[in-house]
């Protein structure tokens, strides 16, 4: 009987082993998983972050690009203040849309 009680008792004792390391391992992978998390949800941030740059740089290309001083006939030299105004309001009012579009 004294061998019985020996090998149930070992038995015991592996499977509690079994139980804390797989305990352990459980805890390794979930840091595992936050550390991988960190790093995606980092990428994901500076993705963000660029797309935002890239958009701020279309959208002033494009008011820009809306923004072109009328060509002068040679008797005409400048442009009345009226045409000079609408251009800038024009201008403005591209710029807002785009950044108040982004905050939303």
């Amino acid at each position: 009987m004294f061998g019985k009680n020996t090998s149930i008792n070992s038995l015991a004792t592996r499977k509690q082993l079994l139980i804390a390391e797989s305990n352990l391992n459980r805890v390794r992978l979930i840091q595992d998983l936050k550390t991988i998390s960190s790093g995606c949800n980092d990428i994901a941030r500076h993705a963000r972050s660029w797309k935002g740059v890239s958009d701020c740089a279309i959208s002033l290309m494009t008011a820009f690009d809306g923004y072109h001083p009328r060509k002068e006939s040679r008797h005409h030299t400048h442009s009345s203040w009226g045409e000079t105004l609408t251009s800038g309001v024009r201008l403005v009012t591209a710029l807002w849309q785009q950044f108040h579009s982004r905050k939303r």
